[in-house]
């Protein structure tokens, strides 16, 4: 051990893999990340336009993982996909429809909290980019 951590947790931690994908609310295109997450061991999905169906999402259904959204939202148009390598706290106060916030430990010579979003942007609103939710995210 060095540092007083487990070396094995520095390493896992740095070779963290993370996929960023729209998926226009298409069953097939969430069945496709699902196998990626199983077969390719990835350990985060920043999702956004997810496959909603009856009032939640489907198709994510990774073993040990959490899927995380704004649980208030009927159609949420954004989540985080956490596989079992990762342990995330959802960040209620920064979720929303279009937001999806979370907080990681990762472990690089020292422990420090990092937080992840997925923003889904609407295409058709009078803002332009950034929203403010984003805004509030990123500061």
């Amino acid at each position: 051990m060095k540092y007083g951590i487990d070396h094995k947790v520095l390493m896992d931690s740095a070779n963290l893999q993370i996929t960023q994908i729209n998926l226009p609310h298409c069953k097939v295109a969430s069945s496709v990340l699902n196998h990626r997450l199983h077969k390719m061991q990835t350990d985060l999905a920043l999702v956004q336009e997810p496959w909603i169906y009856k009032k939640g999402i489907k198709g994510l259904n990774i073993r040990r993982g959490h899927t995380f959204c704004d649980t208030n939202s009927e159609k949420p148009r954004s989540c985080i996909v956490t596989g079992p390598r990762v342990q995330a706290r959802m960040l209620g106060h920064l979720t929303s429809r279009d937001v999806t916030a979370i907080q990681i430990d990762m472990f690089l010579m020292e422990k420090r909290e990092v937080v992840l979003g997925s923003v889904y942007l609407p295409y058709d609103s009078t803002d332009l980019p950034p929203s403010k939710e984003m805004v509030s995210l990123i500061r």
